[in-house]
């Protein structure tokens, strides 16, 4: 009777990882793979749509040494995973598995230069990218800034949320000093169109108030096109009248 037992269970096991075997295959549990390669005009492709599970295998066919990572330069902060951590040499690749949906924009760390985009998306992802727009709120972003003196991952935590917020926009309206959109990605040199509908001025400031690095004057009722130059890449939070409103992400 023992026996019997012990081989119905065995037999169960079996048939139950044959199925979920069977159903991982057809279902793309195991994630497809992708390619990008380097060549002399920069990533190709340039920007490239997966899903989460999927793997990118990145090669050089120009025979150099590489070191494809996320942004942001030079420290890979956005997704720090997605970093190979070394040179990769030019007749070797190097491939990543992306668990993690959004939208990630990469460069080589040798030359930063090349520049490329991997759009994760995953079930549900629409749904959730709704709920956090309908959820956001500048404030609280701001409030969850990591404190002096936090661990790295803190700030690398923060960096992606604002990632998951930012919104590419050639287009700023800080009307009532509410920026559309709050969270704005930019290039580090740009040119951008800032809308005041109000009947009053508006200064757009970062950086120290007795000697800001960005200092933006807004007449009312007018729409002017700024030549912005950002030092590096990275987060630049903003006051709109001396007030904290908003946040340039810089790629």
């Amino acid at each position: 009777m023992f026996n019997k037992i012990a081989i119905i269970l065995v037999s169960i096991i079996i048939i139950l990882g044959a199925v979920y075997s069977y159903q991982s295959f057809f279902s793309g549990e195991t994630g497809t793979n992708h390619s990008v390669i380097l060549g002399p005009g920069g990533f190709e492709p340039k920007e490239l749509s997966i899903n989460v599970g999927d793997t990118v295998i990145f090669s050089n066919s120009k025979g150099n040494q590489f070191w494809p990572a996320s942004d942001l330069h030079p420290t890979h902060a956005l997704y720090p995973e997605f970093d190979p951590m070394q040179v990769v040499e030019g007749n070797k690749t190097w491939s990543f598995k992306f668990q993690k949906a959004g939208t990630w924009k990469y460069h080589d760390h040798l030359t930063p230069v090349y520049t490329g985009t991997i759009i994760v998306g995953g079930k549900g992802s629409a749904k959730n990218a709704t709920k956090n727009v309908e959820t956001f709120n500048i404030d609280e972003l701001f409030a969850q800034f990591p404190a002096e003196g936090a661990p790295a991952s803190e700030f690398q935590a923060w960096n992606s949320k604002v990632e998951g917020y930012a919104k590419e926009s050639s287009v700023l309206n800080i009307s009532q000093c509410s920026p559309q959109p709050p969270v704005v990605r930019l290039n580090q040199k740009q040119s951008l169109v800032i809308k005041n509908s109000d009947t009053v001025n508006h200064h757009l400031i970062h950086g120290p108030i007795d000697n800001p690095e960005i200092h933006l004057e807004i007449p009312s009722g007018t729409e002017i096109s700024y030549e912005i130059n950002f030092p590096n890449r990275g987060v630049f939070g903003y006051k709109c009248d001396n007030k904290r409103v908003g946040i340039f992400f810089v790629t």
